[in-house]
């Protein structure tokens, strides 16, 4: 049997042939049908991420429990794992300002993706409160506390993915269908917890701002501890228990990463019940929901 150069192909040769069609083949199959590795900033996207992709994707947290995010520094270990993720989801922290070009330079073909994109992020409160404006205003990070904003980071990212692994676009689509009226109920599930009427009082203290747009929508009011982002001055901190009495404040909001002895102190001072809310929590939903129904039952009170 001549082919185009003449040669003739032996039942060896045609063999060869065969067996390295083969695995050409099934090599184009696994890789089709392989997970698409993904890296995110933190944990809650990780859930946002899976349940869109769920078994499509494999992903990677870049901060992990117990570190800073707003300053985090990546190991060594994961700007190598980075080299061979396909996408990453950026979400706003200022970290990521001076790492995604380093990122890129570790792996130019990885798609990286502000989930943040079209979201009207609003300053910080204790950088508001203290007058700070134009260049020097700090806008507040913490999208993924409201389902309102989750929605839009879901949709970001479920074109993402799509973009990245076009063959199973059926897959993404139903997923974050199912995804989004889940946060959709979310949302009614919450302002039916806050709505009007209800509660006795919508203020809580928190020692970091971390839940400004989740308060927005409900209608809360959110009074931070901290003083321009630093642990309060004494004088500070007695204006702060003399407003929350004056207000009749009953709830203090921590994080596990923060100054609890500082929330501690406020919550005797005026009566307050303290919450634990860790803003990191993996387990997204149930996590909100918890923070929620501890925050209606402190402000029926």
């Amino acid at each position: 049997m001549k082919l185009f150069d003449g040669a003739v192909f032996n039942s060896n040769g045609m063999k060869r042939f065969f067996y390295f069609f083969l695995f050409y083949l099934f090599s184009f199959i696994v890789t089709a049908d392989e997970a698409v590795c993904v890296f995110v900033s933190i944990l809650p996207q990780k859930y946002f991420v899976e349940k869109i992709g769920q078994k499509r994707v494999k992903v990677s947290v870049l901060v992990q429990p117990g570190y800073e995010p707003h300053s985090y520094e990546p190991k060594p270990r994961q700007m190598m794992e980075l080299a061979a993720a396909r996408i990453y989801f950026a979400i706003g922290f200022p970290f990521e300002q001076t790492w995604l070009s380093k990122f890129r330079s570790v792996n130019p073909s990885m798609l990286i993706v502000q989930t943040d994109e079209g979201i009207r992020k609003v300053p910080s409160v204790h950088h508001e409160q203290a007058g700070e404006k134009g260049e020097n205003e700090v806008l507040d990070p913490h999208i993924w506390l409201s389902p309102v904003l989750v929605r839009k980071q879901a949709l970001t990212i479920k074109n993402a993915l799509i973009r990245a692994d076009p063959m199973h676009q059926d897959q993404y689509e139903s997923n974050f269908r199912q995804f989004d009226n889940e946060l959709s109920g979310l949302h009614q599930e919450f302002k039916r917890i806050f709505s009007e009427g209800t509660l006795k009082n919508r203020a809580f203290l928190v020692y970091h701002p971390s839940w400004g747009y989740f308060a927005r929508d409900y209608h809360l009011d959110q009074i931070p501890i901290e003083q321009e982002g630093k642990e309060p001055k004494p004088q500070y901190l007695e204006q702060l228990i003399i407003r929350s009495r004056t207000l009749g404040i009953k709830v203090v909001l921590i994080q596990p990463e923060y100054s609890v002895k500082m929330a501690q102190t406020i919550a005797s001072a005026t009566g307050a019940k303290v919450i634990t809310a860790d803003v990191m929590s993996e387990n997204w939903g149930e996590n909100l929901k918890k923070v929620s129904r501890e925050l209606q039952a402190a402000m029926q009170e």
